[in-house]
């Protein structure tokens, strides 16, 4: 655990300490990335269409494994964008008020998935047999939840 979290619990968390420190800013790339691709994402998909055909049109998906929103939070060295966390949660953000489907799709792999354990704890044949997979879209992580 890192960051805020790391102080969380550890038991000291200090507001004024995560005020002082964390100035979230996008890089170019980032910027460049939610102006553009995500626009275009979302010029691609309709929330109602999605919904009742409980899918995404085959051109949202190619565009979405050929753009890599898949391993947003994969490092560059693996295939993925290497981005930071306010990036993603930013393109998450704007995918959402277009489609929720959309969002969810895109923000398991990014946060539920497995990409980012790999990178920092994964062993090396992990790491080269499943972050080029994830990064892809080649392997789409997913969960379940029972009750």
């Amino acid at each position: 655990t890192i960051g805020f979290d790391r102080d969380i619990f550890s038991g000291s968390p200090s507001l004024q300490h995560l005020l002082d420190t964390y100035k979230p800013k996008l890089t170019a790339e980032e910027r460049d990335f939610l102006d553009n691709q995500v626009d275009h994402l979302c010029s691609l998909l309709n929330d109602h269409d999605v919904s009742t055909q409980k899918d995404f049109t085959k051109e949202a998906w190619d565009y979405m494994r050929d753009e890599r929103f898949f391993g947003m939070k994969i490092p560059k060295e693996w295939g993925g964008l290497g981005f930071s966390t306010q990036a993603v949660s930013m393109i998450l953000a704007k995918l959402a008020t277009h489609c929720f489907d959309a969002n969810a799709t895109v923000a398991v792999p990014n946060s539920l998935g497995p990409g980012e354990l790999l990178a920092r704890y994964g062993t090396q044949d992990q790491q080269e047999y499943f972050l080029p997979r994830l990064a892809d879209g080649t392997l789409i992580p997913c969960f379940g939840l029972t009750g």
